[in-house]
């Protein structure tokens, strides 16, 4: 999957990665065993990323809140980015998909006062 985050038309795992590239947070278990790993992305910690993990490494949610930068053909700046930041839920369909994005949310708002949500499903 290819979104603008953190830069435009980027692979989202790559921006998931840079996101987790700065500072840590405290690392979060969640009642199902799972784990909620954050952190900000380095040198602009007002972009975040968290992954929540099983037991056994696989990935099943992330969020990254972010500016939505993207290109602006013709534009004197080619690269903008929206002046709010925003909350970007990808999630699994699994039975535990809402109780993921809850958590998510959670953090989002212990974390950064992120705006608008947006979903997207990972396979």
């Amino acid at each position: 999957m290819r979104g603008s985050y953190f830069l435009p038309n980027r692979r989202i795992s790559e921006q998931i990665l840079m996101g987790l590239g700065g500072p840590p947070d405290p690392v979060v278990r969640l009642a199902d065993g799972s784990t909620l790993v954050s952190a900000c992305r380095q040198h602009s910690c007002d972009e975040k990323a968290a992954v929540i993990a099983s037991a056994t490494g696989k990935l099943l949610a992330a969020g990254l809140i972010s500016f939505h930068c993207r290109h602006v053909a013709g534009a004197r700046f080619p690269e903008t980015c929206d002046d709010q930041s925003a909350l970007t839920l990808f999630l699994r369909q699994t039975k535990a998909r809402e109780t993921y994005a809850q958590e998510l949310r959670a953090w989002a708002m212990r974390e950064a006062v992120a705006g608008p949500t947006e979903t997207r499903t990972i396979r």
